[in-house]
């Protein structure tokens, strides 16, 4: 039998394979493929306090539930038995979902951990926001503000809320960002109360009770008392 290393980097459309060939092909990767899903599910971050599942577990999870697939216990996994698909192009074709999922770095709890570490840290630093170059032939640089609340769930959370999409297609995403974080110092860490006030204010800018509806980065920084421009 070839090794992992081996069939990760082998093209199975080819028509030279047979049937019972590709059996074995995926059996062996859905196999490393469950083992490294149920590692996701059973760690959790440290910062969110979540299982590790959204890029590559994500992505399987959505093609399991659309195929149908589900283990012993009725959670989404890949089938185990060599028999369980009986023709070239349904094998071939849950090949190359395996191995595109094998391959991508957020299968791997290590990757996964070590790609939250290095968020926190650009976060932490000031490396996070994106300034455009000024002058053509100057290179773009990454100079935003030190946060200080890029180690919580409640910073994350709000990050992938409806909310920070509502304000970031009125503001820039860099300033709601920096705005928050300007806002949590100024309130003593309660962010809670941060977003609560956001969440009105955005409200009020949806029935255009601010200004003329035109939300803007002043108003928002006359609320809170703070500024980051």
């Amino acid at each position: 039998m070839a090794t992992f290393k081996e069939v990760m980097k082998t093209n199975y459309n080819s028509k030279m394979y047979s049937v019972k060939e590709l059996q074995a092909v995926r059996r062996q990767l859905a196999k490393t493929a469950n083992q490294r899903m149920v590692r996701l599910e059973q760690h959790t971050s440290s910062v969110t306090g979540e299982s590790y599942t959204w890029g590559a577990h994500e992505i399987a999870q959505k093609y399991l539930k659309k195929k149908g697939r589900r283990g012993r216990e009725g959670q989404l996994r890949y089938n185990e038995k060599s028999t369980a698909l009986k023709t070239k192009k349904s094998l071939q074709a849950e090949i190359n979902e395996l191995q595109a999922f094998l391959r991508a770095r957020t299968s791997r709890y290590g990757e996964q951990k070590k790609i939250e570490e290095m968020r926190i840290k650009k976060f932490e630093s000031g490396e996070w926001a994106k300034r455009p170059a000024e002058n053509e032939g100057e290179e773009d640089t990454y100079n935003g503000t030190k946060l200080h609340f890029a180690s919580t769930k409640q910073f994350y959370d709000f990050l992938s809320s409806d909310l920070f999409k509502n304000l970031s297609s009125a503001l820039t995403s860099e300033q709601v960002v920096e705005l928050y974080d300007a806002a949590s110092v100024k309130e003593e860490g309660d962010q809670d109360k941060v977003v609560k006030i956001m969440e009105k204010a955005y409200k009020d800018f949806q029935k255009k009770e601010v200004g003329q509806g035109q939300l803007t980065i002043r108003q928002m920084e006359d609320l809170f008392g703070v500024r980051i421009t």
